[in-house]
């Protein structure tokens, strides 16, 4: 009896390398028994030489094996045994049933259905290369080390759909960010299977981020990262994040705001501003940012999730300096304290955004922004309920921002604490949209209306830096 599978139909492209697939078609121990062990004799040392000789032989073996396997699929000695055709393009691909049926859920349930059992099983919407590549798979073989990047990724995307357990992307990833180009990076971002591999679009993503700016000056090239496929585009924040670190001047930080605005689809910069606040700058959302203490103060650094402050009583008496710790992000670290303000309520007061390389991301020290979630328990429930606070630094300017607790200094007991987390994402371009409009600011004024159309905190650094700059200028003292 035969069928016909209609797989996906995916695109091809090119590449190199060899990756050796786990032993495939059958579960074959990864060690010896004990009892073909030499005694355990000689102490720890002779022991040692035991066990490395045992898990060589271990080794050995299962090469042995998966070579043996291999000759079943090509060496005409055993062609009698072949018992099921594969067919691609109209080629055919002899197998064995119970090899494929033990390597995969489609197989699996097409012959091994008694009377129903499939013989003849034709990919018909799939290309003859990827259907081998991945049969050799099975057997434990290797990808062709003329196998396209794009060709990978449909292997890949074969393997998924029909439910091969032994085959994933991390075997492969890492020859396929080996072989990247400009070109193959933005054909691997076209593709509908990265979205399926994160390692492999970690990757990809951080090497087209390493290359955006030279991408972005070839029109096509361009283009084709503005016409991105809805599922792959969550990819460009990615190669944002990266490229906005590579920024070294104006020019730079423009072709990324103007490749943002195009991609986004909004009108201006402005816009861009407050839409970009909304977007996942966080891969992995919800996890929470790291607290540190200041090394020059406690003689050692502390890093942990929890700011836990007990004596939070005594801490905000005055007579000792209040709490303080560094929220840890990809750029910068980010000092924050805890103080009471005029209402007497408890704040969570930000101080600066220090550069963790001051070697990196010239533009972005300018304006260092993030988004700012917190939880703070207090008295064993959570007390603050807001929405994520967004803070912005201008670069050389005394500017400080706080956020008010729903905690009452003078209602605080001496045995109360208070713990907080938080989990912060660094918004690189909105520190390339506030350096682009501070190089002109006539202009920007003239172009954005920014006077109208800025928000608050936005608005304030732009002016205080733009203040700043001129009272320079005009060799005036500091604000």
């Amino acid at each position: 009896m035969s069928t016909v599978y209609s797989g996906s139909h995916l695109a091809a492209g090119t590449m190199y390398g060899n990756v050796r697939s786990p032993m495939n078609a059958l579960s074959y121990p990864n060690a010896i028994s004990t009892e073909m062990r030499p005694p355990m004799t000689g102490g720890p040392q002779a022991q040692g030489g035991v066990d490395a000789m045992a898990e060589m032989m271990a080794i050995n073996r299962h090469k042995q094996l998966q070579q043996n396997l291999m000759k079943l699929l090509t060496d005409p000695v055993y062609e009698s045994l072949f018992d099921c055709v594969l067919i691609a393009e109209g080629r055919e691909i002899r197998a064995h049933k119970c090899i494929l049926a033990a390597n995969c859920e489609y197989f699996r349930t097409a012959m091994c259905s008694g009377s129903h059992a499939m013989s003849r099983i034709d990919f018909s919407n799939q290309r003859y290369t990827v259907v081998k590549q991945l049969v050799n798979y099975i057997y434990g073989g290797e990808l062709d080390e003329n196998t396209s990047l794009t060709d990978i990724m449909d292997v890949l995307g074969e393997a998924r759909a029909l439910g091969v357990e032994t085959m994933d992307s991390t075997s492969v990833a890492q020859m396929v960010v080996a072989r990247l180009t400009m070109e193959t990076s933005l054909g691997l971002l076209e593709h509908a299977e990265i979205v399926h591999h994160p390692l492999i679009a970690k990757g990809v993503c951080q090497y087209a981020g390493e290359h955006l700016l030279e991408i972005l000056k070839n029109h096509t090239a361009k283009q084709r990262l503005v016409n991105l496929r809805e599922d792959n585009k969550p990819f460009v924040i990615e190669l944002i994040k990266v490229a906005a670190a590579k920024c070294r001047n104006e020019r730079d930080v423009e072709l990324v705001v103007v490749f943002a605005v195009e991609w986004s689809q909004n009108e201006n910069a402005c816009d861009l501003l407050k839409d970009c606040k909304n977007w996942p700058w966080n891969a992995d959302q919800g996890k929470l940012s790291i607290f540190r203490t200041d090394a020059s103060e406690t003689g050692h650094e502390i890093s942990s999730y929890e700011w836990r402050i007990s004596n939070i009583k005594d801490l905000l008496s005055g007579t000792r300096e209040s709490p303080q710790r560094f929220v840890c992000g990809m750029c910068f670290d980010w000092s924050v304290r805890i103080d009471h303000g005029a209402e007497n309520k408890v704040r969570i007061v930000y101080e600066n955004a220090t550069e963790r390389d001051p070697t990196a991301g010239i533009c972005l020290k300018r304006f260092p922004a993030a988004m700012f979630a917190w939880q703070v328990i207090f008295r064993g429930q959570n007390v603050f309920y807001e929405r994520p606070v967004f803070i912005c630094f201008p670069q050389d300017v005394n500017l400080h921002w706080s956020t008010t607790l729903p905690i009452v200094a003078n209602e605080i007991h001496d045995d109360d604490e208070i713990i907080i987390t938080c989990t912060m994402a660094e918004n690189p371009l909105i520190s390339l949209i506030l350096y682009h409009f501070s190089n002109d600011l006539e202009g920007t004024v003239a172009a954005e209306d920014i006077l109208n159309r800025l928000p608050h905190i936005e608005y304030r650094c732009l002016s205080a830096y733009g203040l700043t700059v001129n009272m320079k200028k005009n060799k005036g003292g500091p604000l």
